[in-house]
């Protein structure tokens, strides 16, 4: 299994540091009845940055 894994580590090449700080920040956001949606970038390895969505839904008022 040690093999394996340290041949596939290989053939990713240089990775980032494990221990890196990741960071996101929102780019847009918009908001519907029932949830929210936002669009990100994220900084995963300090060379080039990643889009990502995230949505949440909204309290529902009166629910509760």
């Amino acid at each position: 299994m040690n093999e394996t894994r340290q041949e596939l580590y290989s053939l990713l090449g240089d990775l980032p540091d494990r221990h890196r700080t990741i960071s996101a920040y929102v780019v847009d956001r918009k908001d519907s009845q029932t949830y929210r949606l936002e669009k990100l970038v994220l900084d995963l390895n300090g060379i080039k940055p990643v889009p990502a969505y995230f949505t949440s839904p909204l309290e529902a008022k009166g629910l509760c």
